[in-house]
């Protein structure tokens, strides 16, 4: 009896989000003559992961993950060497006690000198705003839920007037629905359509094409700004190669997600991540995007 009474709100909200989903008309038509820019990511950079750099013969941009900006100045003097390197972005990560990544969750001292550190920046950057429940330390949802609805209202204030010299990339989960994103929105990792912001839409691990075109067409309509991420080809933090958790897609995958991408007229994609990069991803990343 008790298990029949669970399965009406479960259906409740199956239906609602049936309901409230928008009806979407898939765009492929927006092919653009100017192919997309290439974006890269690397979490880990190491001389060897940026030593793949190497292997690319056209320009490409890249975020760095770093605990602090003098951090990121020393690996961006490291990358001055590649050429092909057009812009070099700054990807900060907190401490992983402290969340590692951005939420409402994350620990309060974190956000705020991660925030007055790029407030203080005298130069134009690209900055790789990282929004993701902290995961890798769960006791923060317990701890930190006191100043869950303060933290939020510092990261949206942070989101929606970014200091002067900043240029912010938010990188989100994919959307799952409306129901899904409702919670999103409400534990502050993402803010579409409400603010205006360049959206990373993370289109991780192996998509079914119908699923991508529609996540496509979806991000496209809802953010004039907007780049999908595909991969990975390589493990993130807190991840380990067998790990069901690991989304690792192979260069065929990556071929069939590139090639619906590239139809949809968006500016850049965002490829996740330059360590696990060999010939062959390269190659499918050069003929998909026409680069």
């Amino acid at each position: 009896m008790k298990k029949n009474l669970l399965l009406v709100p479960i259906m409740f909200l199956t239906i609602l989000n049936f309901l409230t989903k928008p009806i979407t008309i898939y765009s492929e038509d927006k092919n653009d003559t100017k192919p997309p820019i290439v974006i890269l990511v690397e979490e880990f950079p190491t001389e060897e992961n940026l030593a793949k750099l190497e292997l690319f013969d056209f320009p490409i941009n890249i975020f760095v993950a770093a605990k602090n900006i003098a951090e990121f100045k020393k690996i961006e003097d490291k990358l001055k060497k590649y050429p092909v390197v057009k812009t070099v972005g700054y990807w900060p990560t907190l401490k992983i006690e402290e969340g590692y990544w951005f939420s409402p969750f994350s620990k309060r001292e974190g956000i705020e000198r991660t925030i007055k550190e790029l407030e203080n920046i005298d130069r134009p950057i690209s900055i790789l705003w990282d929004a993701e429940l902290p995961h890798l330390r769960r006791r923060l949802f317990l701890t930190e839920i006191l100043r869950f609805f303060s933290n939020r209202e510092i990261i949206r204030n942070f989101v929606a007037k970014s200091p002067k010299n900043v240029t912010l990339y938010v990188a989100e989960n994919r959307n799952r629905g409306t129901i899904y994103n409702l919670f999103l929105k409400m534990f502050g990792v993402t803010f579409v359509p409400d603010l205006k912001y360049n959206r990373i839409e993370m289109l991780y691990g192996k998509l079914r094409p119908e699923t991508l075109r529609e996540l496509l067409d979806e991000g496209v309509a809802a953010s004039k700004n907007y780049y999908p991420a595909f991969g990975t080809t390589a493990e993130g933090v807190g991840e380990k190669p067998k790990e069901k958790n690991w989304m690792r897609i192979s260069p065929k995958i990556l071929d069939e997600q590139l090639n619906i991408a590239q139809k949809f007229g968006i500016k850049g994609v965002v490829i996740y991540r330059l360590g696990g990069i060999d010939k062959e991803y390269l190659e499918v990343i050069k003929k998909s995007l026409k680069v």
